[in-house]
């Protein structure tokens, strides 16, 4: 499957009225939120992880028949998160964990409506480790998404970015995703939630 740009995959207004109910649940202290400190970005970003946050959880296992048609594989979810970047960060291009084998980058919002691109390599990696600022010679695709638009591309397989600055004061993603039902990264469905009885 090539990375498949999915305009609208939100009416801009829920993505709109997500990013509200957040920033209300984040000023009011309602939600667990970590600042994310590693090497992929210049500075630090503020998330959330689906597994803190109800809504988003159910929005990623609501959307998992959408993306397993899109794709065209039986998937069940693995995890979410929700990322605030910050205005002249960057995301260095990198690949993904095995649990991200199917992925969406989905917008939610730009504070100054300055698309940032979400960039992903023409061709599988063969080095899942390798982190750099850029593609180097490598082929690539450029996305350009406003709120509600997602693309959806396989995170573990192709090493993707976005190596260019963010134009924003702020810009707000969310990051879902999903393994293949009966695949060899199955055990990642659900993140390995323990449920207590």
């Amino acid at each position: 499957m090539k990375p498949l740009l999915m305009p609208g995959l939100l009416p801009p207004e829920a993505a709109s009225t997500f990013l509200r109910l957040l920033w209300k649940d984040i000023i009011n202290r309602r939600v667990l939120t970590q600042t994310h400190q590693q090497s992929l970005l210049r500075q630090d970003a503020l998330e959330i992880h689906g597994r803190n946050y109800a809504p988003l959880m159910a929005m990623h296992w609501g959307m998992t028949s959408i993306v397993a048609e899109r794709a065209s594989t039986d998937l069940l979810p693995s995890f979410s998160y929700f990322r605030l970047y910050f205005g002249g960060d960057i995301c260095r291009v990198h690949a993904d964990r095995p649990a991200c084998e199917v992925s969406i980058s989905l917008t939610l919002g730009y504070s100054d409506d300055r698309p940032w691109e979400l960039s992903i390599a023409s061709n599988q990696t063969s080095d899942s480790l390798e982190v750099s600022d850029d593609f180097g010679d490598e082929p690539y695709t450029s996305f350009i998404t406003k709120p509600g638009d997602a693309v959806l591309y396989y995170g573990s397989r192709f090493r993707h970015g976005r190596p260019t600055e963010n134009p924003n004061r702020w810009s707000a993603h969310l990051f879902m995703q999903w393994v293949t039902r009966g695949g060899p990264h199955e055990g990642e469905a659900f993140e390995r939630l323990e449920l207590d009885e």
